[in-house]
């Protein structure tokens, strides 16, 4: 029994003293240690608030934090914090409370007060650009809205300093950033402050005050034309007066025309440097004679141009001037003289014609004279009842009320012309001694056989009518183109082709022709292929294309008959002649040739070619 409430009575005080060594739940502490309690916060800005919160005999559980009326859950570590954006709160005194959760469920607090203000924009006036007369460009910056939205900005301005938007304001928008307004309606060369202003909910604020002055205003010049003196049949000196610059240095100069009766821009113009009167004269030339010419001064500045009243003058008449050409269609009793007008002086009352003499070197008003009607520029005569065989001189000439103008004497040889038949077929041509040698002045038309135009030959005798194809010798004699310009003969047939006493002409005989042309009307130049200046000499008057008629000087009425070519076409009628040499290539064995071209300058050169024996060409024979 003893023993039995002994253990009763351990086990109490066994009890009793793991009673006693249990301790009581402590509660946690929070602290509010950023931002600090009264601080005052700028609008807008975003502030953190730091809590630190601990249990010391156990866990923070959970803590949150109440702005206002407002609560947040801040991160979950400890120091907590939690991103506090202002840009919405009101003005004034706000309260923050942190409230903090231990694992026992006990509770801490911690609270501070803190005030939401804002202030002025920052605002800075920055540079002007693009000044005028009467408007410039002026720029700001609004760097920071003061923690209250930017509701205006802009920039005021004043002919004083510290201008305020009471005075003149032009608005530029709202908000933060760089801005820009142009001013205008401004007073021209006047000084300007101005300045950047912003509005918000605090105040207006303004920059720094900054100035810019306009410039002067330009306006359009004035000018005066006065009359235009020493005037002669190609000059004039134009005159001319700056009555008003318009606040600038402008250009001056005369616009002129002929024909425009109010000069302007798209007509001639010249310029002119002015005097420190503001008169400028200046001259003009080249004109023509006995011309009505119209002008006007001008004076041009950024701003534009001012014309003065158009004025008018004329020129004087000029001498005439001519030029001698050659004489053409010689024959043994008549010629054709040419001349060319190169100037009239402009003038109406005008003559022209020529002075010839079969015995005056120098023709002049003293031998024969022959007046040509009024035509343009070209003007010829044409003589009859010559003598044979024998030289006249002659000159053209051209006068007006200045005076009288002489071309240079030029001369020519009438042409004797004999005939020969060809006892082959009876055919009569024209023959003319041109130096000491006796031509044919006309192509051969020998046409033993028609051949194919198709089929060639470098041995065989070949003989081809342009353009014909058909084997009727008497339907090819009957064509235009035999006619007019006789046979191609190929090289073999061209051998063979001249009558008993005649023969083809060597190249050493087509120089000798070339030289006694280089006399009588050169002199010419002989080059490596051609002689220059002797072809329009040797060429006919006419059937020429493209203005390539020749004068034919000596009677050799040269054509173009044109060619057949290797492949058996006919190529070049009107355009080229060719006309066979008996004179080999010295290299490789073609016969050479001769032929007159109609091809641009080329046309008044003869050519020396080596051609293809195969080849169809016309043939000139020479007298043994």
């Amino acid at each position: 029994m003893k023993q039995a409430f002994r253990r009763i009575i351990l086990i109490s005080i066994y009890s009793l003293f793991i009673f006693s060594c249990e301790k009581e739940n402590q509660p946690p502490t929070c602290n509010i240690y950023s931002p600090s309690d009264g601080a005052t916060i700028l609008r807008g800005e975003k502030v953190t608030i730091k809590v630190n919160a601990k249990d010391p005999d156990g866990t923070i559980e959970g803590i949150k934090i109440f702005i206002g009326s407002k609560s947040f859950q801040p991160e979950n570590s400890n120091p907590f914090s939690y991103e506090w954006d202002t840009k919405d709160e009101n003005i004034g005194g706000i309260e923050i409370k942190a409230l903090a959760v231990d694992n026992g469920l006990l509770e801490a607090e911690s609270i501070i007060s803190v005030t939401i203000e804002i202030k002025e924009a920052s605002v800075l006036t920055k540079d002007v650009s693009d000044i005028t007369f009467n408007s410039a460009t002026c720029s700001g910056q609004v760097m920071d809205d003061g923690g209250s939205d930017v509701s205006e900005k802009g920039i005021c301005w004043d002919t004083e300093p510290n201008p305020t938007i009471e005075k003149n304001k032009k608005k530029a928008g709202s908000g933060l950033g760089n801005f820009s307004v142009e001013l205008n309606q401004l007073e021209s060369n006047t000084k300007y402050y101005y300045r950047a202003y912003a509005v918000n909910e605090k105040d207006i604020t303004y920059g720094e005050d900054n100035s810019f002055k306009t410039e002067i205003e330009i306006l359009i010049p004035t000018v005066e034309t006065y009359n235009a003196y020493n005037i002669t049949e190609s000059f004039a000196r134009l005159n001319g007066k700056l009555i008003s610059d318009g606040n600038s240095n402008p250009s001056v100069g005369f616009y002129w025309s002929k024909t425009n009766t109010l000069p302007d821009e798209s007509d001639n113009k010249i310029s002119a440097s002015k005097s420190a009167d503001g008169t400028f004269n200046t001259a003009i030339s080249n004109l023509e004679p006995n011309t009505t010419y119209y002008y006007r001064a001008y004076a041009k500045n950024t701003k534009g141009t001012g014309y003065g009243k158009v004025v008018s003058f004329t020129t004087e008449e000029s001498r005439p001037s001519v030029e001698t050409l050659e004489a053409t269609e010689i024959t043994k009793a008549s010629a054709i003289l040419n001349g060319n007008v190169l100037s009239d002086g402009n003038s109406t009352n005008i003559s022209y014609g020529f002075y010839w003499s079969k015995t005056n070197e120098s023709p002049d008003e003293n031998d024969e004279i022959e007046n040509v009607p009024y035509s343009q520029d070209k003007f010829n005569i044409y003589l009859t009842q010559l003598e044979s065989n024998h030289i006249y001189y002659y000159r053209a000439f051209i006068s007006n009320n200045k005076g009288i103008d002489l071309g240079l004497v030029k001369k020519y040889s009438t042409v004797t012309f004999d005939n020969f038949t060809d006892p082959r077929d009876g055919r009569n041509y024209k023959t003319v001694k041109i130096g000491n040698a006796i031509w044919m002045a006309e192509n051969l038309s020998f046409l033993p056989k028609i051949s194919d135009p198709s089929v060639g030959s470098d041995t065989e005798p070949c003989y081809y009518i342009y353009e014909y194809d058909g084997e009727n010798i008497n339907e090819a004699k009957n064509t235009e183109y035999f006619k007019t310009y006789g046979v191609l003969y190929n090289s073999a047939a061209a051998i063979l082709s001249c009558p008993n006493g005649w023969h083809l002409p060597s190249t050493k005989e087509w120089d000798e022709l070339a030289e006694y042309i280089s006399e009588q009307k050169g002199p010419f130049t002989k080059y490596q292929v051609y002689w220059e200046g002797v072809g329009k000499h040797l060429k006919a008057c006419n059937g020429w294309y493209n203005s390539g008629n020749g004068h034919d000087s000596f009677g050799f009425g040269g054509l173009p008959g044109g060619y057949r070519k290797s492949v058996g076409t006919f190529n070049n009628i009107r355009d080229d002649g060719y006309w066979w040499s008996s004179s080999k290539h010295y290299v490789n064995g073609l016969l050479s040739g001769l032929f007159l071209k109609n091809l641009d300058g080329d046309y008044d050169r003869l050519f020396q070619y080596e051609y293809g024996l195969d080849l169809g060409l016309n043939v000139r024979c020479v007298k043994d």
